[in-house]
């Protein structure tokens, strides 16, 4: 690790750190009705369970795009709220429609492999092939990954800090919950009584919160990148 974190973590590329490697990428598109739903599973092909992240618009030139679960908000609500899971075989995007009007929704959809995972095989689905270096962008440092499993908490409210990063900065993090046999990204601040999980960032930890009635397995990424 070099001594300098300040300097590495402005480089477009740094040695010292590994690079996540995307396994699998997705890029369909969704209509539903006016206040419907919609789960569309696309197989992966993989033996394991991919940890899932996505964008979504409602732009086909892609325009404006969201992250899963945020949006465009109308009255307080969102207006569309939209999910992406993953099983053994199948990654699944999620879409709830709460307006009045049909929509069609355009979606892509990425995947990481778990590191600590030694029966995970990406297969032919991987994309490591074609994977190109350009320095006009920016490569997220990987600081660190984790894995931790969170017995019952009977739906009470329990508080985890998970990792202490002390970087003195609130850096990126990516994080996913393996619950009833899908694993789907955290991206809630808080915990709901239920089966929820909220995460925190500090300039200092890495904080999840818990209300879960089952056990589940926690899957996180820490950059060296600073949120902006």
């Amino acid at each position: 690790m070099p001594t300098d974190i300040a300097k590495a973590k402005q480089m477009f590329l740094s040695t010292d750190y590994p690079i996540d490697k995307i396994v699998f990428t997705l890029e369909s598109s969704v209509s539903v009705a006016a206040f419907g739903f919609a789960d569309i599973d696309t197989p992966h092909g993989m033996a394991g369970i991919p940890l899932v992240n996505g964008f979504w618009t409602t732009d086909p030139t892609w325009s404006t795009s969201y992250e899963i679960n945020t949006g465009i908000y109308i009255n307080g609500n969102l207006a569309y709220r939209t999910g992406v899971a993953s099983n053994s075989t199948n990654v699944r995007f999620s879409m709830n429609n709460q307006t009045g009007s049909p929509v069609t929704l355009y979606y892509r959809i990425f995947a990481f492999s778990p590191e600590d995972d030694s029966d995970f095989d990406a297969g032919a689905t991987n994309i490591y092939n074609s994977f190109k270096l350009n320095t006009d962008y920016n490569y997220p440092k990987l600081y660190a990954t984790g894995r931790w499993n969170e017995p019952s908490t009977g739906g009470g409210y329990v508080t985890r800090v998970i990792f202490n990063h002390n970087l003195g900065y609130v850096p990126q993090v990516q994080a996913w919950q393996t619950l009833g046999g899908f694993t789907s990204p955290i991206t809630g601040a808080d915990a709901v009584t239920g089966s929820t999980t909220g995460m925190e960032v500090t300039e200092t930890q890495l904080i999840f919160y818990f209300s879960t009635f089952s056990a589940s397995t926690i899957y996180y990424r820490v950059y060296l990148d600073e949120q902006i």
